[in-house]
């Protein structure tokens, strides 16, 4: 079987954690409607399913009769330090995407502000190299045409007409930014830009206050340790 594409998708990080079974409530319903729909996420979980000793099998060679027992040996001893070395790469890359993944910040926006007077979703500042993963639900328009900017405090464009292109079963959008975006404390906004076939185009903000911690929102969680 030929292995898809690497997929990029916040779910993705999650994936060690959904094929444990540990993922519950929302998070459990988002990983797993993106690995029904993503032929890179599904391999990838058939991957991380498959017991440690098939490593061990696939790295065995083959012991001839006519080999000495000193051979054998040795051959023993090589086939333990590949295994070996194998299971310290696989546990060094499971350590960094926990620590990725501990390091960052989930906002969900849900439909935005319903009302003028709603107070604004709050997350702290994310650290140097971590990220925040925000979620929301664009309006839905037969045909319409997605896209989103992320702006900063006084007006700065932060991301500007990005394509939302993947969204999962039940219409949320999901991204991830670098902490470098929200360096300043104080209000931004993801605007939801619509274009419907008729040429009209339609703003829908979302807006949420960043380093703001005394109104923090619900919301906002830490990744599963």
């Amino acid at each position: 079987m030929v292995r898809p594409d690497e997929c990029h998708h916040p779910a993705n990080g999650l994936l060690p954690w959904y094929v444990k079974g540990t993922l519950q409530g929302s998070e459990l319903e988002w990983v797993k409607d993106h690995v029904e729909s993503c032929d890179s996420c599904s391999y990838e979980c058939d991957a991380l399913s498959e017991p440690p000793v098939e490593i061990v099998t696939a790295s065995r060679a083959p012991v001839r009769a006519r080999w000495s027992g000193r051979s054998q040996i040795l051959a023993a001893a090589l086939v333990v330090v590949v295994t070996l070395g194998i299971c310290c790469f696989l546990m060094a890359t499971a350590d960094a995407r926990t620590a990725r993944l501990a390091s960052a910040t989930y906002l969900d926006l849900g439909i935005g502000p319903t009302r003028a007077a709603d107070p604004l979703n709050s997350v702290p500042a994310p650290g140097d190299g971590d990220s925040l993963v925000i979620s929301f639900f664009p309006p839905l328009s037969a045909r319409a045409v997605y896209s989103f900017d992320l702006e900063g405090p006084r007006g700065i464009t932060l991301v500007r007409q990005r394509p939302i292109a993947d969204m999962d079963a039940m219409g949320r959008a999901t991204y991830a930014f670098p902490s470098s975006f929200f360096a300043a404390k104080g209000e931004y906004a993801v605007v939801v830009r619509v274009a419907s076939p008729d040429g009209e185009t339609r703003l829908y903000p979302y807006p949420f206050e960043v380093g703001l911690l005394q109104r923090q929102s619900p919301a906002s969680t830490n990744a599963p340790q």
